[in-house]
């Protein structure tokens, strides 16, 4: 019986033996090898979940809000513009006038840009097309004569202040299209088409206003 238990745990210390001599020969085999590359998708990358990726976007958003502030004051001047046949005029000289009706009196535009129908002519090309600015000098407010340019100064309603919002709805290298939301006592849409000349010039060849 002593003799069996003797055999028993020598073997068990001879099997104890060679293992731990084989997990030495692994590690001192491991050591020798080249480090292993970890994979791109090891834990050690660091993600970025959808939600907390930065957008690249704002400086996009910057350059769109700088967009939609030069769009709005291009409208905004063409708008002045068109105005001095609506709700405004240039300055005039009240001592100089002429009656282009019976009781109806037109004065003499004082302001050195306007002082001709050309010069008034040419400003207008500024900011449209030449069958736009064509139709605002057939209205009748401005008049020639002698040289002198005389504005009709009728009653006319004073502008009125609203929140104006701009969307550029269409945009290409010829052609840009913009809608103007006017929030005031009742909010209206407006339509623009802001457009490139043969003479390489950008003017408005549709515009809408009051």
């Amino acid at each position: 019986m002593k003799v069996r238990h003797f055999l028993t745990a020598t073997a068990f210390f001879v099997c104890l033996a060679v293992f731990l001599c084989a997990c030495g020969k692994g590690a001192d085999d491991a050591s020798t090898t080249e480090p292993v590359v970890p994979s791109p998708w090891s834990e050690a990358q660091v993600f970025t979940l959808p939600s907390e990726a930065p957008t690249g976007g704002k400086e996009e958003k910057q350059a769109d809000t700088e967009q939609t502030d030069v769009v709005l004051n291009r409208i905004k001047a063409a708008r002045a513009v068109y105005g001095m046949f609506s709700e405004t005029r240039p300055q005039l000289d009240k001592t100089d006038k002429i009656e282009v009706e019976q009781g109806l009196f037109a004065y003499r535009v004082s302001e050195p840009q306007f002082a001709t129908m050309e010069k008034l002519h040419a400003y207008l090309n500024g900011y449209f097309s030449d069958d736009i600015s064509q139709r605002l000098l057939n209205i009748g407010i401005f008049t020639e004569i002698d040289g002198k340019l005389y504005a009709i100064d009728a009653a006319m309603r004073p502008p009125q202040s609203a929140d104006l919002q701009v969307k550029v709805t269409e945009k290409t290298d010829t052609t840009e299209r913009y809608r103007l939301t006017v929030k005031g006592e009742a909010e209206k849409t407006y339509d623009y088409v802001y457009a490139k000349q043969e003479d390489g010039k950008w003017v408005f060849t549709h515009f809408e206003a009051y």
